[in-house]
Order: C-alpha cells, then sequence, then structure tokens
C-alpha cells in the first residue's frame, strides 16, 4: 500500500504540521507502507498530481491551507480545487488537514469518487507557543491538537 503525504513549511502553523506529520510517516513505514512525501518544495500542484496519478496511493494525506474548494501546499499554491482536479482523488482515502475542505471539496470528492473524504468543515486551528515556533515538537500548547489528529 502507498502513502502519499504532503508537507510545506513556508508560515508557522504549516510547518507545525509538518513537524507532527514525521510521526506519522514513521509510523507507515514501520506498518510497511511505501511513503511518497511531498516534502516542502515537492508541495507542488504539478509534484503532487503526477505522484498521485503515476504512483497511485489508496491513502493521501494533505497539510496545508485551505478553503471550502482548495486544498493548498508549499506558499500557498492550489493542489486540488473542486470541479478542477478533484478526479485525481478517484479510489483514494483522503485526509485533509486543512480548514473548510470537507465542507464542498470534501462533499464533491466522495461523489465523484474517492472512497472516503476525512477533513473539516470548520477552520482546524491549534493554540502555540509563541516561544516554541522554532521547535514544535516541544510546543505542549500545540501538541494536544495535533496529537489528536494524527491519530486519524
Amino acid at each position: 500500500m502507498k502513502f502519499l503525504i504532503t508537507r510545506p513549511d513556508h508560515d508557522d502553523t504549516v510547518f507545525y504540521l509538518h513537524e507532527f506529520s514525521k510521526e506519522l510517516i514513521e509510523i507507515a513505514k514501520e506498518k510497511g507502507l511505501k511513503v511518497l512525501d511531498c516534502d516542502r518544495k515537492k508541495a507542488n500542484r504539478k509534484t503532487v498530481q503526477q505522484m498521485i496519478q503515476e504512483q497511485k496511493p489508496e491513502l493521501v494525506m494533505f497539510n496545508g491551507h485551505g478553503n471550502l474548494t482548495t486544498i493548498c501546499g508549499q506558499k500557498n499554491e492550489a493542489l486540488i480545487k473542486q470541479s478542477e482536479n478533484e478526479e485525481i482523488l478517484n479510489e483514494k482515502i483522503i485526509y485533509a488537514r486543512s480548514c473548510s475542505t470537507a465542507s464542498s471539496l470534501g462533499h464533491s470528492s466522495v461523489k465523484n469518487g474517492a472512497k472516503a473524504y476525512i477533513g473539516y468543515t470548520e477552520d482546524f486551528v491549534f493554540l502555540i507557543d509563541n516561544s516554541r515556533t522554532a521547535s514544535p515538537l516541544k510546543d505542549e500548547f500545540a501538541k494536544p491538537f495535533l496529537t489528536a489528529s494524527n491519530q486519524i
């Protein structure tokens, strides 16, 4: 089984997601999944779309900003946009750790063939300790939120 994960890191919010995703990558490898890590600059539309189409991962996790119709990657580039390219999610299980994408994009993705779409209908928010932004894994304010979202 293949697991594709996007990990942009261009601002504090997505840097936290980037760092807390390291645990997920390790768990996936321990369980024998082939990990396709779209890290930093690789979290762009062209690379992500190409990897999904060519590698055909069964599980895809997006970390990044979003809205009702769009999941973003590095520097907020639109990776998946409703009515534009969500068909590449067909036959996939999706977890989008992005604001609001489950409201419209998630429904549309499932309607158009995704096996499942797990996401958030409202903003995905977490607290941070401003003195820990350089070392998110040591941030005791953020840890409960991101540990819980990693459990999904």
